[in-house]
């Protein structure tokens, strides 16, 4: 079996050029334009509201499952509480990251629907099975949609 030689000047020739290309992203990344800071504003806040609907889902599950107590409702609602709070910090900086105007109304409106989705997820007095899946389908579904059409509008913004 024959091993192939590389040659000494090969080689440095080749960490020569990974250590400047290494650098070159170094760089880019040290001199991130605005629009990285915008992205992340903007993902921190899309990933924040949709962990405080599943971490608040899921205590409502959980009570579901195991035999109704009392605190119940203050479990959840603090839930609610608490998620509010957090996204409302996040949708600050995300606001703020975006130029006045229909991304910033899209983005508000996505915010409402998120709230709203939110504290939909406790049941209505005497509500039944089916009646709270298709509520809950509904206002699932009106987030998504405010969501995509703040991309979309944010999208065409310059």
């Amino acid at each position: 079996m024959r091993v192939a030689s590389v040659k000494p000047k090969t080689a440095a020739m080749a960490v020569l050029f990974l250590a400047c290309a290494s650098l070159g992203v170094a760089r880019a990344q040290e001199g991130a334009d605005p629009t990285s800071a915008r992205e992340r504003a903007l993902q921190a806040y899309r990933i924040t509201t949709q962990r405080a609907l599943n971490v608040c889902s899921e205590a409502l599950s959980a009570w579901r499952v195991r035999a109704r107590t009392v605190s119940y409702p203050l479990q959840y609602r603090d839930c609610v509480a608490s998620a509010l709070d957090d996204s409302a910090a996040k949708l600050d900086s995300a606001l703020r990251a975006l130029p006045q105007g229909e991304s910033l109304r899209a983005l508000r409106e996505y915010h409402r629907a998120f709230a709203q989705a939110l504290v939909g997820i406790e049941p209505q007095e005497g509500e039944r099975a089916g009646a709270y899946e298709e509520r809950q389908t509904f206002l699932l579904h009106r987030q998504a949609h405010a969501w995509a059409r703040f991309e979309s509008v944010d999208s065409l913004t310059p």
